[in-house]
Formats: C-alpha cells, sequence, structure tokens
C-alpha cells in the first residue's frame, strides 16, 4: 500500500491544491455501465441508460482537523438532487462492521447546494442516521469534500482507511474501484 504524500489543507474552490497529493487511486475510464443488449431466452431487450459520471481516479489529504477527499469524473460532473449522487463510503476503523464494512456513507440523503450529508451506518443493513453536515464542492470534472476528523471518529496523523466513490449505483452505473472493493489511504506522521 502506498502511504500518503504531499499531505496539505485543501480549499475546495482550488483543483490545482492536489497537485501534488498523492497517491493517485485510479479506476477504469469508460466503465459507466450502459447496456442495450437483446436476451438470449427471450424476445426481452434489457437497456440501462442511468450511467452518468465515469470516475476515473481520487485521492484524500489531510491536516491536524480534516481529511479531504477529491474524485475527478472523465468528463465534467453531471449534478444530480438524488439520493445516489456521488457517493463517498468510508470504512474509518478496520473492524468490518457497518455495511459491507463500510462505518460512513456521504450523500445518501441527498445534498443541498454546498452541503453534503454524513451518515453512519447503524449495524441494521443499509440504516444509517446522521452524523452532521459538511462541505463539498464540484468543479468541471472534480467533487471535492472537507470532513471533520472528530466526525469519523479519528484524530492524530497516524491511521488507515478503506474508501469508495460511487454514482448512482443503486442503478448499476459506476464504483471506483470498480467491483466490490475499496481504495486504501495510509499515513504515518514519521
Amino acid at each position: 500500500v502506498s502511504q500518503a504524500g504531499g499531505q496539505v489543507s485543501i480549499d475546495l474552490a482550488n483543483n490545482a491544491a492536489w497537485e501534488n497529493v498523492g497517491p493517485v487511486y485510479g479506476d477504469n475510464v469508460g466503465d459507466v455501465a450502459w447496456r442495450h443488449e437483446a436476451g438470449v431466452f427471450s424476445n426481452l431487450t434489457y437497456v440501462q441508460n442511468t450511467g452518468r459520471n465515469d470516475l476515473v481516479s481520487a485521492k484524500v489529504s489531510q491536516d491536524a482537523d480534516y481529511l479531504y477527499f477529491t474524485v475527478k469524473a472523465a468528463r465534467d460532473i453531471i449534478v444530480d438532487d438524488g439520493a445516489n449522487w456521488m457517493n463517498l463510503y468510508i470504512d474509518a476503523n478496520q473492524e468490518n462492521q457497518g455495511w459491507e464494512s463500510f462505518d460512513f456513507v456521504l450523500n445518501k440523503t441527498a445534498p443541498t447546494a454546498d452541503k453534503a450529508t454524513l451518515e453512519k451506518f447503524t449495524g441494521n443493513g443499509y440504516e444509517t442516521e446522521t452524523v452532521g453536515e459538511v462541505e463539498y464542492s464540484v468543479n468541471g470534472k472534480y467533487m471535492q469534500v472537507k470532513i471533520p476528523k472528530v466526525m469519523l471518529g479519528l484524530d492524530g496523523y497516524d491511521f488507515t482507511i478503506n474508501f469508495a466513490w460511487t454514482d448512482n449505483v443503486h442503478d448499476e452505473a459506476d464504483a471506483a474501484p470498480a467491483g466490490e472493493t475499496a481504495y486504501k489511504y495510509t499515513k504515518f506522521s514519521g
């Protein structure tokens, strides 16, 4: 696992602030699930055209108080006011609890123009409880999020989290990384 480098506070209005942050977590380009196929054993045609944002890469940064996340799409991000828009899943404690091992989800509840809701999984399937609102921005191909570490139960600099981004995933659109996997972010101050 690559250790994080170039960690800085991020101005959510400045995509260039991420330039020296690493590593870059990559995803396949062109994997938004669009489908128009004839059924093999029937006269049905299966159509799936709900794909919106083709996620291609992500980064994480931190300072003393915040974790910052960014995700890049292949084209300018299509903004939607639905609950399946640009979800960020976070496993903050590495204890394999929550939903599919994730402890938190962003945008399960539809966001406002500049605030997104962070929710914590209750341990009962996909049910959640609200933790609070966090800042986010969308600038062209980039979405950036600023989450207070205290909301995730984190402090200091030395920790590991797993995370994944999805867009419209409940309608079979895109996930980064693909499939049922997650990126691993590790930062040691030493």
